[in-house]
C-alpha cells in the first residue's frame, strides 16, 4: 500500500478535493474490477468515457477518483484529482 499523498508528489494536480491521507491498496481503471482501497483512474476511451462511472467505482470501495477533467460534483468523502491534458 502507498499514500495517496505520496503518489501526488510526482504530479501537478489543477485540484484535490478531500483528505489525501488514505492508503491505495492498487490502481484500476475498470469499474467492474474496483476493490476495496482501490485508485479508480477515469480515462475517456474510443468506445466509453469513464468519468461516468466514478461515482460507481467509490460505491464499489475505492478511495479515491483520478480524472483528468475537472468534474462538476465529486462523490462524497472521496477524493478526486484533475489533472491537465499533456
Amino acid at each position: 500500500m502507498k499514500a495517496l499523498s505520496e503518489l501526488l508528489k510526482a504530479v501537478k494536480p489543477l485540484t484535490v478535493e478531500g483528505s489525501c491521507d488514505v492508503e491505495i491498496a492498487g490502481v484500476e481503471i475498470d469499474s467492474r474490477k474496483v476493490k476495496q482501497g482501490d485508485l479508480f483512474v477515469a480515462m475517456k476511451g474510443t468506445q466509453v468515457d469513464g468519468h461516468r462511472f466514478i461515482g460507481k467505482a467509490i460505491g464499489q470501495g475505492a478511495v479515491a477518483g483520478w480524472s483528468r477533467v475537472r468534474l462538476v460534483k465529486s462523490p462524497p468523502q472521496s477524493p478526486h484529482r484533475s489533472f491537465p491534458p499533456p
